[in-house]
């Protein structure tokens, strides 16, 4: 477990990954679909160290749990979403 400051400055316990290192909180963006009132807002980062890592998490979330990705899994992810395959019916 790590220490982290989540988005209100209090000090967090989350699980470590070797990946945290490379992203601060201004590393992350937002879709700009993703109105800033709503909880809904899924954050990403991206690093080119370490052979390249995309870093996603909840903006909202206060734990700051991430999902790291090399770059072949998020081009596959990506070609899939343009593919349509990750809808999941929702219009």
């Amino acid at each position: 477990m790590v220490k982290l400051l989540n988005k209100n400055d209090e000090l967090v316990e989350v699980q470590y990954n070797e990946h945290y290192d490379l992203f601060k909180d201004e590393n992350y963006i937002q879709s700009t679909r993703s109105p800033p009132w709503r909880f809904n807002c899924v954050a990403v980062a991206h690093s080119n160290e370490r052979g390249g890592v995309i870093a996603v998490r909840s903006s909202y979330d206060d734990q700051k749990r991430t999902v790291f990705f090399n770059h072949d899994e998020w081009k596959s992810f990506i070609a899939g979403v343009k593919d349509g395959e990750f809808d999941f019916g929702i219009k």
